[in-house]
């Protein structure tokens, strides 16, 4: 009954936020700014004249801008521009699933365009009520408190970056697998978790952190282990969690290489998409090799985001940037308010590897130390106005809010 009631919270919140971005997208003047845009084909800006695609445009087209056009560009047409591979496959994937099966009959009476928008908004409806009810069982799981855990799941519903979970992005599918992983890894179910976070590591690059969360649970796991025998035995599926949990994330990395490098992968490029690759001065997969082709380790994803958003250290900390300093501001307060409030936990750090009686404060460590490892990497990195949803999906915000309230 407790997880229904959820999912129902979760699902009136968000269509409270839709409610609210189709009345805010009405009456407030769209922002143009010269950004990834791609132009439609001929027969998709026709179809989109029709009654159903213009009246669903209407309702939901507020979500589609910024990342959204690129995740909709990749549901349609893949990976065409080099810029593209910042962003990771499976939320496009699923979205694209979504418009085949169970949305498919949409096409009847609007256009593709507009069924993929509501694709992806089906998403991450399910992803998000699904986020809820894992915060849920997480933080009991945690924090062994009933009260504790309804609130750290109302709280999530109604979280600053609220309408980033609703618009086709990836947070909702990241919060609601990142949720998952970590439940199963609190419940010793490692090979589940690492199975989870492998599809994380599909959705986000950060996805490879949950890594990290998931060695400091292995470790404490291996301090109770008595005999030799079982230390061998518990290495080996320590290496068999691991290389599951990257395999995906490797995938895709060679896929990029494939795709861009050595060019046995191809795909199809339509004439319109072609030109306006061309006029904006994006690479694409028929242009010569990139400079990170020819790393020792050819990573795309470090190179498309220096290159192309010009993610680096310190990159951002520029004067005019201080408007999106004070955005960021809240979030990066509550970040640091929690790890310091959570004080006592870091002090059964050097018990945590021995204890044979886990504490609630044992059970703490290794979300907290998963915030501030993301925190530590994320402000001096990435664009510091985007810290406001990175942390949305963080349970130890939650658990400060929830002890305070």
């Amino acid at each position: 009954m407790m997880k229904l009631t959820f999912v129902l919270l979760a699902l009136l919140s968000r269509f409270s936020l839709l409610i609210i971005q189709f009345l805010a997208n009405v009456v407030l003047p769209d922002h143009i700014p010269d950004v990834f845009n791609p132009p439609q084909d001929n027969d998709q800006i026709i179809a989109c004249q029709s009654i159903g695609s213009r009246l669903t445009l209407l309702f939901i087209s507020g979500l589609n801008r910024w990342d959204a056009i690129y995740f909709k560009h990749l549901m349609k047409y893949g990976y065409t521009y080099e810029n593209s591979l910042a962003f990771f496959p499976l939320f496009p994937a699923l979205s694209w699933l979504m418009s085949r099966t169970l949305l498919y009959p949409f096409q009847c009476f609007m256009c593709y365009d507009a069924v993929l928008l509501c694709s992806a908004t089906v998403v991450n409806l399910i992803a998000f009520a699904i986020a809820t009810v894992q915060l849920y069982q997480l933080t009991y799981n945690v924090l062994q408190h009933e009260d504790l855990a309804i609130r750290s799941s109302l709280l999530f519903c109604i979280n600053p970056a609220s309408i980033f979970m609703v618009a086709p992005y990836t947070e909702s599918l990241f919060a609601c697998l990142t949720f998952s992983a970590m439940n199963a890894i609190q419940q010793k179910k490692f090979l589940k978790g690492s199975m989870i976070i492998a599809l994380c590591c599909l959705t986000r690059s950060n996805g490879v952190v949950l890594i990290g969360f998931l060695a400091l649970r292995l470790l404490k796991t291996f301090n109770l282990l008595p005999y030799i025998t079982n230390l061998l035995v518990f290495a080996l599926w320590v290496s068999i969690y691991f290389i599951i949990s990257l395999v995906p994330f490797i995938w895709f990395q060679y896929y990029a290489y494939s795709l861009y490098c050595t060019k046995t992968v191809q795909i199809d490029i339509s004439k319109h998409l072609l030109s306006y690759g061309q006029e904006r001065g994006y690479k694409m997969p028929i242009d010569d090799m990139s400079p990170w082709c020819y790393r020792t380790i050819p990573l795309s994803y470090s190179y498309v985001q220096n290159s192309h958003w010009q993610v680096g250290f310190l990159a951002y900390y520029q004067v005019k940037q201080i408007p999106n300093f004070l955005l960021a501001l809240p979030m990066i307060l509550l970040c640091v308010a929690t790890a310091m409030t959570f004080k006592p936990c870091w002090r059964h750090c050097k018990h945590y590897m021995v204890d044979r009686m886990e504490t609630s404060s044992d059970r703490m460590i290794p979300y907290l130390a998963h915030m501030v490892v993301l925190f530590l990497v994320a402000i001096p990195v990435i664009h510091i106005q985007v810290n406001m949803y990175p942390f949305d999906k963080e349970r130890g915000k939650y658990y400060l809010l929830v002890l305070k309230a």
